[in-house]
């Protein structure tokens, strides 16, 4: 399973140094240790959480935004 999640990320990198995008963002559970993880290894910094009362006061799990810098496009050709 994990090897699929890196196998799509490395894709996600590939689509978006074609299309120059300067950053990839994503959300992940806190609790989800192994995404982040993986998330993580692939180059991506946890840079915002969703608000506590989101959490306590609305009862859903909370969320981390990550954040990931597109490598240059003379990377993209070795």
């Amino acid at each position: 399973r994990r090897k699929v999640a890196t196998v799509l990320l490395k894709a996600c990198d590939l689509v978006a140094m074609l299309w120059k995008f300067d950053y990839l963002v994503l959300r992940a559970y806190e609790d989800d240790v192994g995404a982040r993880k993986l998330y993580s290894t692939a180059g991506y910094r946890v840079v915002a959480k969703d608000p506590l009362w989101m959490t306590s006061w609305i009862g859903r799990r909370r969320r981390v935004l990550m954040i990931k810098k597109t490598p240059p496009d003379q990377e993209l050709n070795p």
